[in-house]
């Protein structure tokens, strides 16, 4: 793992710094231009749209732009947010996005995640090694107190990654599609600092060099 927990000085937020992330099958990297293909490949999913309403871009160029926001946003400082591809080391090939950063209006030290993955790639255990990798990197090198992500009541694949990364369900409540006006159940997950401690403990982490899942 690389990528520092440089801090600026006044406020204290983590500043730019590449990141480098990697376990036994995946690579987490910063954005690069030329990835806006994965982009607007997700984007035609159906599979993945129907949770992910900003990722319903309707062109090659939409793609291509909202890569640029990441990549800018990526690049602010002082850092807030922290948007990955995620490759996978054996084909080198793209394989999805997980994304992290300083949620609004809360405590200087929370932070909040989400993730999209390629349908061709769903069953293997790719996201919650990812999750795994980007907790680490937030409690250990952004001093993260907790960290929390949501997903539909009835994305039952989703809600289990969560799960098996250590987070906790810690409320559900209703919510409305901005597209489709379509209301329903999602659920809220967090971990803490100790509990995230405590879960490393007690399981073998992703990030130590050993065949994946």
């Amino acid at each position: 793992m690389s990528g520092g927990g440089v801090k600026d000085r006044e406020s204290g937020t983590p500043i730019s710094t590449p990141i480098l992330l990697f376990t036994p099958r995946l690579l987490l990297r910063e954005w690069a231009a030329d990835d806006w293909p994965l982009v607007y490949d997700l984007s035609r999913e159906p599979l993945v749209t129907r949770f992910q309403s900003w990722l319903r871009l309707e062109d090659a160029a939409r793609a291509q732009r909202w890569l640029q926001d990441a990549i800018e946003h990526n690049s602010r400082t002082p850092r807030r947010a922290y948007s990955m591809a995620l490759i996978e080391r054996a084909s080198d090939a793209a394989i999805g996005w997980l994304g992290w950063g300083l949620e609004e209006g809360r405590a200087h030290s929370n932070f909040g995640f989400g993730y999209a993955l390629a349908p061709s790639v769903w069953g293997h255990g790719y996201m919650t090694e990812a999750v795994r990798a980007a907790l680490a990197y937030m409690f250990s090198s952004l001093e993260a107190q907790q960290v929390s992500a949501e997903c539909a009541a009835n994305n039952h694949a989703s809600a289990r990654t969560l799960e098996k990364a250590g987070l906790h369900l810690v409320s559900r409540q209703e919510e409305t599609d901005p597209d489709t006006g379509l209301t329903e159940d999602y659920l809220s997950y967090a971990i803490t600092r100790a509990g995230w401690r405590t879960t490393t403990k007690n399981s073998s982490s992703e990030l130590q060099s050993r065949p994946g899942r």
